[in-house]
């Protein structure tokens, strides 16, 4: 198994850039029933597994990515749809895949009933937009309590892909998805938007081991780069700005998830930290923090508190989970690119005591970056970064972004 950020992405591809042309494939109209709707399983009440039970009723694709697309009318829907079919066959041909399919990050929606579905109501979405193969769930939730079932989910959220050259060879506590017995490699790889966020995914799968080395694996990355830079899978075309290379347009690192942890180690963390008792958690604080037990704050947090206040805007007060300090009003929160809550300010600048982080030195990131830390105890908050007014920030006063972990935050309501 590999799991590949945009540097590493960007390397792969290089050589292989015109390993697919996109804008050059036949495009089928004779068959645009099977892009209006689709059979798919009926979605497990958890987890990201799959069932085989077909449901009753089909999914209406068509409105579905139409309504992902404000403004778009159903003949520029059909349109992208047979351009991303025509992709995907492509795509599976010339890798001898069995399956390959095309996701779109889609926010949150005020309609509701994505359960029936595999959606999450309250949580971004990956919205299935074409395919070929066999029928498969419509959406997969944008959640930390999802994503560790989930390899589509963890890519999106993440910004890494993650390529499985033989599953038979992973160990058998190694976190996988499984939804065909028959698959033995799989390629599951992000789509950037031309601010560098992730819009989609495309997966693929294969029931022979090493198809995506190589070759197989450049056809992909191609794929996926010239999706980007077509603008297929975001609002109706706003240009992309041009770029030295298409390699060129992957080299900047997205947010990223912790690493998983084993079943059993979840489940000793879950046994000794949670909501009432942080303790544990607390302990591991530093000032300054080093990488490695940034993660592992990072991974607990996730895990115990599933990064609740991400999706979470009641009016209140956010204040350290360990000392009380009034850190953060509702007011100042965002929906921003990662898993964490995202706010644009603290309550006060006196609020948070900040340590600079070398420029490039967090993830690659080229814009400024800070440490972040409770002035009342110095309790490790997380980091801020200056790219707010390009991550998702629409306010006027938009300029950092800061990323929190759910876990060193308490939450009171009504408060401000």
């Amino acid at each position: 198994m590999e799991l590949l950020n945009r540097n590493e992405l960007a390397k792969r591809l290089a050589g292989h850039e015109t390993a697919l042309d996109i804008h050059s494939l036949p495009i089928t109209v004779a068959d645009d029933d099977s892009l209006r709707s689709w059979k798919f399983p009926v979605p497990p009440r958890a987890g990201g597994s799959c069932s085989r039970k077909l449901a009753l009723e089909p999914f209406d694709a068509l409105g579905a990515a139409q309504a992902a697309v404000p403004g778009s009318s159903e003949q520029d829907t059909l349109r992208r749809l047979r351009s991303l079919r025509a992709i995907c066959a492509a795509v599976a041909e010339r890798t001898s895949a069995q399956w390959c399919g095309v996701y779109q990050v889609v926010e949150p929606g005020g309609g509701g009933g994505l359960s029936e579905f595999g959606g999450d109501d309250g949580a971004a979405n990956l919205l299935k937009l074409a395919y070929v193969g066999a029928p498969s769930r419509p959406y997969f939730p944008l959640t930390a309590a999802f994503s560790e079932g989930s390899n589509n989910s963890t890519v999106a959220m993440s910004g890494r892909a993650v390529v499985y050259h033989d599953v038979l060879s992973l160990p058998g506590d190694a976190p996988y998805y499984v939804c065909d017995g028959q698959v033995r490699a799989e390629a599951c790889v992000p789509i950037f938007g031309g601010r560098g966020e992730v819009v989609g995914i495309m997966d693929v799968e294969a029931f022979q081991p090493d198809v995506f080395r190589g070759e197989g694996l450049g056809v992909v990355l191609a794929a996926c780069a010239q999706l980007g830079a077509a603008n297929l899978l975001r609002a109706i075309s706003q240009p992309v700005g041009p770029k030295a290379s298409i390699a060129e347009e992957w080299q900047a690192m997205a947010c990223r998830l912790p690493a998983k942890l084993p079943k059993e180690e979840r489940d000793s963390l879950r046994a000794a930290i949670s909501l009432t008792d942080r303790s544990g958690y607390f302990e591991l604080s530093r000032c300054p923090i080093n990488a490695e037990i940034e993660q592992r704050m990072e991974q607990i947090s996730s895990l115990v508190s599933g990064e609740e206040y991400a999706r979470s805007f009641n009016p209140g007060l956010y204040s350290c989970a360990r000392c009380g300090h009034a850190l953060y009003a509702h007011t100042s929160k965002f929906t921003g690119p990662c898993l964490w809550p995202s706010f644009r300010a603290p309550l006060e600048v006196s609020s948070l005591h900040t340590i600079a982080v070398a420029q490039g030195a967090y993830n690659h990131y080229s814009c400024s970056v800070v440490e972040l830390y409770c002035a009342g105890c110095s309790l490790f908050l997380g980091h801020a970064f200056e790219d707010g007014a390009t991550t998702g920030d629409t306010h006027p006063d938009a300029r950092w972004r800061h990323c929190v972990l759910s876990l060193s935050l308490q939450f009171a309501w009504d408060v401000v």
